[in-house]
Parts: structure tokens; C-alpha cells; sequence
């Protein structure tokens, strides 16, 4: 809920990418089995999330720092952003159902074992 809250409010700073690490203890453990599994789609959602970011604050460092008239080009870095965080999301839903059917097809299958 607090992901869905950060990626569609108005203003966005910097200062929410830190709410993102407060839940990561609780989350980390049930989605590292279906990260695991998808290894490769973890590492590009990963990338992209981070890679976004570094986009959004170069021009946003180009247009506080520098003073260039960088406004449209923090505009496309936002809406890159937002995407980022909307692909994070999905992914994350989908890597934690994913781990809760990985662990019911286990546990299944040592139950067949048990009673075979």
C-alpha cells in the first residue's frame, strides 16, 4: 500500500525512496524464493528502478546546481520514474504470489511423499 502511495503521489522527493527500505525486512524473506527463481527478471527490475533514479536526479543536480533549464527533461525523467516504480510493484506482486505457490507445491509434494 505504502509503494502504490509513493509511485502515485503529486509530489515526489527524494525522501520517499527511503519508505521503500523500511518494509524491505518484512518483504525480503517471503519474496527471495520467487526473486530466485526469476533471477534475471529481479536483476533488470532492479537495474531499471536504480538506473531511473540516476536519470531523475542528474537532471534534477543539472537544474539545482547548475542552472540549466533542464524542466523537460526532469518532466521525462519523472514519467520514467513513475513507470520504474509501477514495474516494481507488479514485479513484486508477482515474485510473492509466485513464492507462496513455490512453497504450496512443496509442501504437496512431501506430502505425497509422506503418505506414498
Amino acid at each position: 500500500m505504502t509503494c502504490i502511495f509513493v509511485a502515485f503521489n503529486k509530489v515526489y522527493t527524494m525522501q520517499y525512496f527511503i519508505w521503500w527500505f523500511v518494509l524491505l525486512p518484512f518483504v525480503v524473506p517471503k519474496i527471495i524464493e520467487g526473486a530466485l527463481h526469476h533471477i534475471f527478471l529481479t536483476i533488470f527490475v532492479i537495474l531499471q528502478y536504480i538506473a531511473s533514479y540516476g536519470i531523475w536526479l542528474y537532471y534534477g543536480y543539472e537544474l539545482e546546481f547548475k542552472g540549466k533549464n533542464s524542466m523537460f527533461n526532469i518532466f521525462i525523467a519523472g514519467i520514467i520514474v513513475f513507470i520504474a516504480n509501477i514495474i516494481l510493484i507488479i514485479w513484486h506482486i508477482y515474485v510473492y504470489s509466485l513464492s507462496d505457490s513455490l512453497r504450496k507445491q512443496k509442501q504437496v509434494n512431501l506430502n505425497e511423499f509422506l503418505f506414498i
